[in-house]
């Protein structure tokens, strides 16, 4: 499992833009993301051996990934959001 925090997550359209592109690396991974805690979690077979691309691909979407150790994420819930909040880099 990866865990990582995504300070700039606020909203579902940002993390079906981070989805999109963990999916192109990694395409049988699950993510589950908690928008109000800006962390996600990335699990399946293969996800440890693409851990580098997969994060780049987050930060190529115009995402800053911090890695956290998996303790740390937490359970993440997939929770809706809007873009009012100024910061969002979706485009949604």
């Amino acid at each position: 499992m990866l865990a990582y925090r995504i300070e700039d997550m606020t909203c579902g359209g940002c993390v079906r833009a981070i989805r999109a592109a963990v999916a192109r690396v990694a395409p049988t991974a699950t993510l589950e993301a908690d928008v109000a805690a800006r962390r996600v979690q990335i699990e399946g077979s293969d996800v440890s051996d693409k851990a580098a691309g997969i994060r780049a691909a987050i930060a190529a979407a115009g995402f800053d990934v911090v890695p956290l150790e998996p303790a740390a994420a937490g359970t993440a819930a997939a929770r809706g959001g809007g873009c009012g909040s100024g910061g969002c880099r979706c485009g949604g």
